[in-house]
């Protein structure tokens, strides 16, 4: 519950600026009286999409309540800044930011979840597809974001957090071999 319902923190005080990547602030400050008195549970509370290679694209993402009426959650994609790791030879020292995202696609933009225990044992569900960055040199690039569920009238909003890589990771160098002297 601590991932789900924790809030996602900005690279600036701009309210325009991008949301940090989830490799710099994990999920987000942590809501500890959201966790403990939200009715709704949302599984798996992050989703690892894994490097270019060996991509991991679509997914599910369960709702559950045991206890009130049905509930409407409005579904959003919530980019955070892509992080290029690496230059053409070597690591960044202070890794730049870029403002290309991942584009998701949703079953359905809004969900709703029966408040009964029949949620618990047969959650409703959305499947979630992911298309990484376009337009960026593939050089270990690191993009993440949150899938967002709003509920309006039950004042609740629940996220999943997603991070990939662009590239293949087996290929990566990992040992510095060159010879400076």
């Amino acid at each position: 519950m601590f991932q789900s319902t924790a809030l996602a923190v900005k690279t600036s005080l701009d309210p325009n600026s991008p949301v940090h990547s989830l490799a710099q602030q994990g999920t987000g400050l942590l809501q500890a009286y959201s966790a403990v008195n939200y009715k709704t549970i949302v599984t798996p509370s992050i989703l690892n999409l894994n490097d270019t290679t060996y991509g991991q694209y679509t997914h599910k993402i369960y709702l559950a309540q045991s206890t009130g009426g049905s509930q409407r959650y409005t579904i959003s994609h919530v980019p955070s800044a892509t992080i290029l790791t690496i230059n053409v030879k070597e690591p960044y020292a202070t890794p730049p930011i870029t403002s290309s995202y991942a584009s998701v696609r949703f079953s359905s933009t809004s969900i709703t979840v029966p408040g009964n225990l029949a949620s618990i044992i047969s959650p409703t569900f959305v499947t979630v597809t992911f298309t990484p960055p376009a337009n960026l040199n593939p050089t270990y690039a690191v993009y993440s974001g949150q899938i967002k569920f709003k509920c309006e009238a039950c004042d609740e909003t629940l996220v999943v957090s997603y991070m990939g890589v662009l590239g293949g990771m087996k290929n990566m160098k990992v040992i510095d071999n060159t010879n400076y002297c």
